[in-house]
C-alpha cells in the first residue's frame, strides 16, 4: 500500500512540472513498462518456497537466490526487454498516528541519493511549505500559491481563526454575535468563514464554512451539523424569547434586541 500511495504522490507532483523535465525517451519508457512492486512478488516467493523446501521440486538455486534478493532488498522495478530498471528502498519514511506519509518540517521519505519528497497527513507538498513547521506557516502563503489543492491544505492547517486574525477579509453578513467572512481567490472549500464572539469569555471561534449562496442562517446551520452545537448554537425561537425577555424585564442596555434589518 504504500508504494502504491507513494507513486501516486508522485503522479500528482509530476503534473505540476513541466512537460519538459523528462524527455520523450523517459515518458515512453514509463507509460510502457509499469512499475512492478516487489510486495506483489511475496505470494509467489511463499509457494516457491514451499515448492523447493518441502517437495523438493527440482529448481536453479543461483536464479531462487536472486529472486529473493530482489524482494527482500529492493523497491521499485521497472522491465523491460532485456533491461531492468532496479530502485532502492527508501532510507527514511515517516508515518502519522494515521500511517500516512508525513513529516512534521523535514521531508517524509529519502533516498541514498539524496532524492526526497515532503508530505502533510498523505499529502505531497512542495519542499518550500513542508520543509517548514507547520507551526510556522503564514497566511500570506495562501493568497500567494496558485495551486487550489494546496491552497486548501494550508488553510486548514494553518486554521480559520488565525487566517481571520492575519489576512484581510470581506465582510458578507453578520447577525449577533455570528460574521461571516469571505477571502477572496482562494479555493471554494476556505473561502467562506463563520467567526463568532463569545462575549462572556472574550473568546473568538471560526470555521470553514461552503456555501452557495452564503447567507449568514445557512452558514450556521452548516457549521453546526459539522462542530459541536455548544461552539456554534443555532439562533432558534427560544433563543430569540430569551433575549425579548431580558430585554424587557431585566435591562434593555445589557440585553439590546437584535437589529432585525440585518
Amino acid at each position: 500500500m504504500f508504494w502504491q500511495a507513494f507513486w501516486a504522490g508522485r503522479k500528482v507532483n509530476a503534473k505540476q512540472k513541466e512537460s519538459s523535465t523528462k524527455s520523450f525517451s523517459e515518458q515512453m519508457f514509463i507509460q510502457t513498462n509499469p512499475i512492478l512492486f516487489p510486495e506483489n512478488l511475496l505470494t509467489y516467493c511463499i509457494w516457491l518456497d514451499f515448492a523447493f523446501s518441502t517437495l523438493t521440486c527440482k529448481h536453479s538455486r543461483d536464479m531462487w537466490e536472486t529472486l529473493q534478493g530482489v524482494v527482500t532488498n529492493s523497491g521499485w522495478l521497472f522491465a523491460a526487454e532485456n533491461l531492468v530498471v532496479v530502485c532502492d528502498r527508501p532510507t527514511k519514511i515517516l508515518l502519522d498516528e494515521d500511517n500516512q506519509i508525513h513529516g512534521e518540517g523535514e521531508s517524509a521519505i529519502e533516498f541514498s541519493d539524496d532524492f526526497a519528497c515532503y508530505a502533510n497527513h498523505g499529502s505531497f507538498l512542495p519542499k518550500k511549505y513542508a520543509s517548514i513547521h507547520t507551526d510556522q506557516w503564514q497566511p500570506q502563503w495562501i493568497i500567494e500559491e496558485e495551486s487550489s489543492e494546496i491552497q486548501r491544505l494550508i488553510g486548514f492547517e494553518i486554521g480559520a481563526v488565525r487566517l481571520c486574525q492575519e489576512l484581510p477579509m470581506t465582510e458578507i453578513g453578520s447577525l449577533q454575535e455570528y460574521t461571516l467572512l469571505k477571502l477572496d481567490n482562494v479555493d471554494v472549500k476556505i473561502q467562506y468563514i463563520l467567526q463568532r464572539f463569545e462575549p462572556e469569555s472574550n473568546n473568538v471561534y471560526a470555521a470553514f464554512v461552503h456555501l452557495r449562496n452564503a447567507p449568514i442562517e445557512e452558514a450556521m446551520q452548516y457549521i453546526n451539523t459539522e462542530i459541536p452545537s455548544e461552539t456554534f448554537p443555532i439562533l432558534n425561537d427560544s433563543i430569540e424569547e430569551a433575549i425579548r425577555y431580558a430585554n424587557q424585564n431585566v435591562s434593555s442596555e445589557q440585553f439590546p434586541l437584535p437589529d432585525e434589518s440585518h
